[in-house]
C-alpha cells in the first residue's frame, strides 16, 4: 500500500510557511474572541516581546489582517 505521503503532491516553502502561520493566527484570535488577552495588540505584543515575531510585521494578528486571514 502506498503511504499518504507519496500520493501527495509536494508544497512550496511559501506554502507551508502560510499553512502554519493561519493556525497561528487562528489561535491568537481565539485567544481575543475567549478573552484570554484582552486585545489584539495585546496578543501582537506578546508575540513580539515574548516569542520573538519579526518587529516589522507588527505582530501575529496585524501579519493575518493583511494577509486577509483575520
Amino acid at each position: 500500500f502506498p503511504s499518504s505521503m507519496e500520493s501527495r503532491a509536494p508544497i512550496s516553502a511559501t506554502e507551508l510557511r502560510d499553512r502554519l502561520m493561519r493556525v497561528m493566527v487562528a489561535e491568537a484570535a481565539r485567544c481575543v474572541e475567549e478573552g484570554v488577552v484582552r486585545t489584539a495588540e495585546d496578543a501582537d505584543f506578546a508575540m513580539l516581546a515574548g516569542a520573538g515575531f519579526p518587529a516589522a510585521e507588527g505582530g501575529l494578528l496585524r501579519y493575518g489582517r493583511t494577509r486577509g486571514w483575520c
